[in-house]
């Protein structure tokens, strides 16, 4: 191991069919940060890549790689709040969905 604490990744079963089908099946955790003159806003980001993107991603810019139940779960190194389980999954308001991440705040 890298000296960081095991982690246990979860996707919820919606998201694990759609992923099991699809080209982009690595789950990338960033720090997004927007920026203005008066304020400064900063959240975690979650976007899925290739398998190609998600090697460049931990071998040039030293992204954790953490084994996901399809793909994987790469974390960039930044010093988030992990927990020991992190679930990934879709939340709903209405007709809209969009992804959630449960386990990792800044």
């Amino acid at each position: 191991m890298d000296g960081k604490k095991p982690l246990r990744v979860v996707y919820e079963q919606e998201l694990s069919d759609k992923l099991s089908a699809a080209r982009r099946r690595n789950a990338v955790v960033e720090l997004a940060t927007a920026n203005t003159s008066d304020i400064e806003i900063s959240e975690v980001f979650l976007r899925f890549v290739t398998d190609k993107a998600a090697e460049e991603l931990v071998n040039k810019k030293r992204y954790r790689r953490v084994e996901a139940p399809v793909g994987s779960l790469l974390i960039a190194p930044y010093p988030f709040e992990i927990e020991d389980t992190v679930t990934i999954g879709y939340s709903r308001w209405w007709k809209f969905r969009r992804l959630k991440l449960e386990g990792i705040k800044i």
